[in-house]
């Protein structure tokens, strides 16, 4: 439910930075929403609306803007969580955590792409710039849609990632007979994909396909 870009990595003390949006990205949300809405930008005009109207029913959120915060682990919901109440202000945050499987690794948690937010966008572009791996996140029953495929098109070739899985998650929302054929299907998918997209078929060529469920993750702990 990541609604902000989160970078995490190791750290022996835990914790957590956020950057808020500066006065000008703020103005600039503001005049996207002000726009006459189109049916190209339809959905662009509506999310700044909602991020401007979250933002504005922030008391003193004027005080915020442009700032450095450290925040308390116990917090993190609130700054970054879909329904956190600074969530719309955060251009990203910075978290250490005392894990050892982070030694030696960055990962980059981030919320998607086509942000209202030009400098929230800008972030996530330039994080995926400089990544060796990508995960791409696609649900389990609609995999490599047509706006997933989009965005392995205009984002992949020119970002130099030399790697890339596809995790297909909520696989416990099927049966294990229709996982089998939804993992079957995915294949056939992919190399059909390969075969119409030269651009991006030397990634995908070598990109696994893995099923993944958050729900049997933490049961299993």
């Amino acid at each position: 439910m990541t609604a902000a870009l989160t970078y995490i990595t190791y750290g022996e003390v835990p914790s957590a930075t956020v950057e808020t949006l500066s006065s000008t990205d703020f103005e600039e949300i503001k005049e996207i929403a002000q726009h006459h809405v189109t049916e190209d930008e339809e959905s662009e005009i509506q999310s700044a609306k909602k991020i401007i109207n979250k933002i504005e029913s922030i008391s003193s959120f004027e005080e915020l803007l442009g700032k450095t915060i450290n925040i308390s682990l116990d917090d993190f919901d609130e700054y970054v969580g879909a329904e956190g109440k600074y969530t719309p202000l955060v251009k990203y945050m910075k978290l250490s955590l005392n894990n050892s499987a982070l030694k030696g690794i960055c990962v980059v948690d981030t919320p998607g792409y086509n942000d209202p937010v030009t400098s929230r966008d800008i972030t996530t572009k330039r994080f995926l710039s400089q990544a060796n791996v990508i995960i791409m996140v696609q649900d389990v029953e609609n995999h490599f849609s047509k706006p997933d495929v989009d965005l392995i098109k205009t984002q992949i070739p020119n970002s130099g990632i030399g790697k890339m899985i596809i995790a297909l998650n909520k696989k416990d929302s099927i049966s294990l007979s229709d996982l089998e054929k939804v993992m079957a299907n995915a294949s056939n998918h992919k190399s059909e994909i390969v075969q119409k997209e030269p651009e991006i078929s030397s990634i995908l060529e070598t990109c696994n396909i893995i099923p993944v469920s958050s729900i049997m993750y933490l049961l299993g702990q």
